[in-house]
């Protein structure tokens, strides 16, 4: 049985109804990805999207309320162990008694359906796109060749809207009676299946203006499964088409009328006349000159300078016996600008080897050569800026011509650029994406994809580290034909690293503003709190997705607002004299309890501009209540010594620095204010007589480090001699180390 199931392409799991899972076919694993020790720390709901999970937690729900089987009503989709994604029907079974009960989980792959149902629907999807944006009017007709839907085009064509388009049919605009029978009857074939394709001109007029419109109309039958399931009628709009030929036919003629007037512009010698006639182009240069000689003359002397030998040697060579030439020179008609003219000359000869006849066509190439000479120089000024450029530019057409690239290019990848010519595009990139790039790369080319941003690519630079550049492809396109391709590559390694750095930076901030114990939040001008972290929320008694609907004067106490805006419009004008930080009170949101803050506020700088503050919030109530616990329980102390006028006293073993409590300095008779604690002046105190057993008693208990205890008189600094019994203990550190005495004395002259 066992085997029967792993060879199953169902996957099957047999669960007990304490959750324990008994059984996994081997499909049941390969369909979610995972080892059979990997689906053991997880569930279903675990590893389907996040979409999907109330569906599978449904099924849970329907089992426990007693349904013995469920099943979803669509595939689920779960992320596989690799981060693909299954598409799977999901269905329970239960089986056995209550108490002995188990669930029997199948799942079948459905991915290649959603996937197909998915590519079914993008492709409706693209074919009502195209539909849709045709330039040409298209109309679909039902078998029983009315109307269904047309596209925009053929609302434009026809100036009708989207409900006309069921209340007529196409023939309704057709002008000619013979033209709205022939488009029926081809309508009617179609719908028969009995003719392929069909096309007509027809003349209609638009509905919404009468205006009249000349269009063409083919047909063809739409099929489905063998079945006629329409006519798909496609209008093409012939109105400027016609109007355009019609005015080109107009403009070919008077071309023609001034070609056959002017020519080109031509001359003829008549040799044994010694007559030469020329056209209406070049006729004004002579001013009417028909003798031989002196057009010569003429002809030669309207010839530049710098063109008048060249062309005065073609001439006599041609005339002398020679060959037919061809020549471009320049002449200074005159009154007029100088005119660049291409001329060719052929020259007859009659029997005897003279000259008969000689005929020369002139033609005024002065814009021609004025647009080759701009072009030269944009080409070359097109040139400047490819060599100029800061990116690196890459030219290239096909795989065996050789790249054109600049000296960007190759300063970038540490080349000269003679060396970036002789190396291939591969011979550039790392091995592991050699393949992969320059398929993409003509794969885009060849599929003729509209040029655009390649996205970040990796080079190899001469030196051997990876150069990351952003890679954007553009088209070449000359008289309407690409004639290649230009890569412009730019070096964005430092970009990359800059925001690697400003990302690590970003995450150190945010890890510090969420984990700092100290409550920080933003808050806008206004008073608005527009994010706070976690411990501010834990001070506040409120959540994190609460916090950002408060208002700031809304949750402190009624008192404290004035003081608190007024602290911060002193931070934000950056006055000095202002506190550091202030003392606030507010009211727990969750409980109600008053607690005490210290706040300090910075302004807070977005865009250049102060866009708010950001505060320091920290709870000091449990300190403040224990400052005053404190001061309190000093000052029954103090009273307390005072009545039994007992003083206490430190003495730090390392720096020699004395301390005394006021009560003591009451107590000896001295001044707080005024007396310098030093062991020099306790034993100018000490009586004369008691000073050197006072000194030997100390360094005794100083060399055994054991508590002391010794009476001795003491003259105060107000004039009164006391007797006093003083007392000390010395503490040390855990290592035995002294740290310092601590004593008390008491005055017990009346005693």
């Amino acid at each position: 049985l066992r085997a029967v199931l792993n060879a199953s392409a169902i996957g099957i799991a047999v669960v007990e109804d304490d959750g324990r899972t008994v059984y996994r076919n081997r499909a049941y694993t390969d369909l979610l990805g995972y080892s059979n020790e990997e689906m053991e720390q997880r569930t279903l709901e675990e590893m389907v999207i996040a979409s999907d999970r109330s569906r599978i937690s449904d099924l849970r729900a329907r089992l426990a309320q007693g349904e013995t089987h469920v099943e979803l009503d669509s595939p689920a989709s779960f992320v596989r162990n690799d981060g693909t994604v299954a598409h799977l029907d999901v269905s329970v079974t239960r089986i056995g008694a209550a108490n002995g009960a188990v669930r029997v989980v199948n799942l079948r792959d459905r991915s290649a359906q959603v996937t197909a149902e998915l590519q079914v629907a993008e492709g409706e999807e693209r074919f009502r796109r195209i539909f849709d944006t045709a330039s040409c009017g298209l109309l679909i007709l039902g078998t029983d060749g009315l109307p269904e839907t047309a596209n925009h085009s053929f609302l434009d064509i026809f100036g009708v809207t989207s409900d006309d388009i069921s209340k007529r049919s196409p023939q309704d605009f057709i002008v000619s009676e013979q033209q709205r029978s022939d488009v029926t009857e081809c309508i009617e074939e179609h719908l028969r299946g009995e003719s392929g394709s069909c096309a007509h001109v027809l003349d209609i007029r638009r509905l919404s203006d009468d205006a009249p419109k000349t269009v063409s109309v083919t047909c063809q039958t739409l099929m489905n499964d063998g079945e006629v399931r329409g006519v798909l009628a496609e209008f093409t709009d012939l109105t400027e088409a016609l109007d355009t030929q019609r005015a080109l036919q107009d403009s070919e003629r008077r071309l023609r009328e001034a070609g056959n007037v002017a020519g080109l512009g031509h001359w003829e010698w008549d040799v044994r006349a010694g007559e030469i006639t020329t056209s209406e182009l070049i006729a004004p240069l002579f001013d009417g000159i028909t003798r031989s000689d002196l057009f010569y003359e003429r002809y030669m002397g309207l010839v530049a300078p710098e063109d008048r030998d060249r062309v005065k040697a073609a001439s006599e060579a041609a005339f002398g016996g020679g060959e037919s030439f061809d020549l471009q020179y320049t002449v200074h008609p005159p009154d007029s600008e100088p005119m660049v003219l291409h001329e060719v000359v052929h020259i007859e000869f009659d029997a005897s080897g003279e000259t008969s006849r000689a005929f020369g066509i002139v033609q005024d190439v002065t814009d021609r050569v004025a647009a080759e000479q701009a072009s030269a120089e944009s080409e070359s000024r097109l040139q400047a800026i490819f060599d100029a450029s800061h990116n690196g530019l890459s030219f290239f057409s096909d795989r065996r011509t050789p790249p054109l690239r600049n000296r960007a290019f190759a300063e970038m990848l540490g080349y000269s650029l003679e060396e970036t010519r002789n190396l291939s595009l591969g011979a550039l990139l790392p091995l592991d994406e050699q393949r992969d790039w320059i398929d993409q790369l003509w794969e885009r080319v060849g599929r003729g994809e509209p040029a655009g941003d390649l996205g970040l690519k990796r080079f190899v630079h001469k030196d051997g580290h990876i150069v990351d550049v952003d890679v954007r492809l553009s088209d070449v396109i000359v008289d309407g034909n690409v004639i290649g391709h230009v890569a412009d590559i730019r070096d964005i390694t430092s970009e990359l690293a800059q925001q690697r750095a400003l990302e690590e930076s970003e995450t150190r901030a945010r890890l510090i503003f969420e984990t700092t114990s100290s409550g920080l939040l933003l808050m806008r001008l206004n008073g608005d709190i527009q994010i706070a972290n976690q411990a501010f929320c834990d001070i506040l008694g409120t959540t994190i997705d609460d916090v950002s609907t408060l208002k700031v004067h809304r949750i402190i106490d009624r008192q404290d607002v004035k003081r608190v805006f007024e602290f911060f419009r002193a931070r934000l004008r950056g006055d000095l004299t202002s506190p550091s930080d202030i003392s606030v009170k507010l009211n727990r949101l969750d409980d109600g309890r008053i607690r005490t803050l210290r706040v300090d506020a910075r302004p807070f700088i977005e865009d250049g501009e102060v866009a708010g503050m950001l505060a320091d919030v920290r709870d000091v109530t449990e300190r403040t209540e224990t400052v005053r616990t404190l001061e309190e329980s000093q000052a029954r102390l103090a009273r307390a010594q005072a009545n039994a006028r007992i003083g206490g006293w430190e003495l730090d073993v390392v720096t020699n620095e004395l301390r005394w409590s006021d009560e003591l300095y009451r107590l000896l008779g001295q001044q707080p204010a005024k007396t310098p604690l030093t062991i020099g002046n306790l034993l100018h105190g000490v009586h004369q007589d008691d000073r050197a057993r006072f000194i030997e008693t100390f360094e005794q208990a100083q060399q055994t480090r054991s508590p002391f205890d010794i009476r001795l008189r003491f003259a105060g600094g107000d004039g009164q001699s006391r007797i006093v019994w003083s007392r000390g203990d010395l503490i040390v550190d855990e290592e035995g180390e002294p740290l310092r005495w601590e004593g008390t004395t008491q005055d017990i002259t009346e005693l």
